[in-house]
């Protein structure tokens, strides 16, 4: 296994990692307005061979103390158990979720218990499955901008959204958005599971901590990844980002909250296109 951690603000731009028969695009940075303050995210791209990997994204609860003990403890977990992968082993649903019952078994003996949320998504031949807890989000988005899975953040907000209680602006703008339901470092946590997604040649899959969907909606992040160079869309994504939190906008609508930001942004690369020449069949010519 080839394990690429990216640990508190190790980095400044995006960057490019083949993985898994596709590639991954990688981003992680602290929150501009507190520059002084580590990082709390941790990001995770793990390549398990030429049709196999796993993507994790966990954002530290900065309110509990500690964030970024609990999302470098979460994403070693997840490191440790797939360290004990066979080789031949295709189903990594029991090696994730072990991993995050780890993690969050390290957390709760700590006192007092640091926090993290944390998505991860695997991919094998193709499938994609996602697992869940907290606020952290993933989207798959075809080229012509069709949003193929949204995962449901696990907050009072998130939740109510849901529901129909709250639409997407009001949910952003919610006083209440920074409060999760669920979170690594809980005794009673629990993990959201989706079904395997199919993933066509050129969908894209992004995940992401909150500092990424608090600042952006469903639908601009969905124009502005659904196509283009992976490595060029990551750097229109942090700009826009960038944008955001600084707090240009006057409109009301228009969301703006600093915050660490990470991200990975992952698409499939196509078969090499290959010319093959049948042999002509030559007959006999008559005697």
């Amino acid at each position: 296994m080839k394990a690429h951690l990216f640990l508190h603000g190790q980095l400044r731009r995006p960057t490019l990692i083949p993985v898994g028969g596709g590639t991954a695009v990688v981003f992680t940075g602290p929150s501009p307005t507190r520059d002084q303050d580590p990082n709390e995210d941790a990001v995770g791209v793990f390549d398990l061979g030429p049709e196999a990997a796993v993507l994790a994204v966990a954002d530290g609860v900065g309110g509990h103390g500690r964030g970024d003990e609990a999302s470098r403890v979460a994403l070693e977990s997840l490191a440790e158990q797939l360290d004990e992968l066979q080789p031949e082993q295709a189903d990594l649903r029991d090696s994730v979720m072990t991993a995050i019952e780890r993690a969050n078994t390290r957390l709760v003996a700590r006192s007092p218990s640091p926090a993290t949320t944390l998505v991860i998504a695997t991919i094998f031949r193709g499938l994609l499955r996602c697992y869940t807890v907290g606020d952290s989000e993933l989207m798959v988005v075809g080229q012509r901008g069709k949003l193929k899975l949204r995962t449901i953040p696990h907050s009072p907000t998130g939740y109510a959204r849901e529901s129909g209680l709250l639409d997407e602006a009001g949910a952003l703008m919610h006083d209440e958005r920074h409060l999760l339901s669920n979170v690594v470092g809980m005794p009673a946590m629990h993990v959201a599971a989706t079904t395997g997604l199919s993933l066509a040649m050129r969908d894209t899959v992004m995940l992401g901590s909150d500092g990424v969907f608090d600042n952006l909606y469903h639908d601009e992040i969905i124009e502005l990844i659904r196509a283009g160079e992976p490595y060029a869309t990551a750097e229109r994504v942090v700009a826009n980002l960038a944008v955001r939190m600084a707090g240009a906008s006057e409109d009301p609508e228009i969301p703006c909250k600093p915050d660490d930001v990470s991200f990975i942004l992952f698409r499939r690369t196509p078969p090499t296109a290959v010319t093959t020449r049948r042999a002509q069949r030559v007959e006999p010519s008559p005697a």
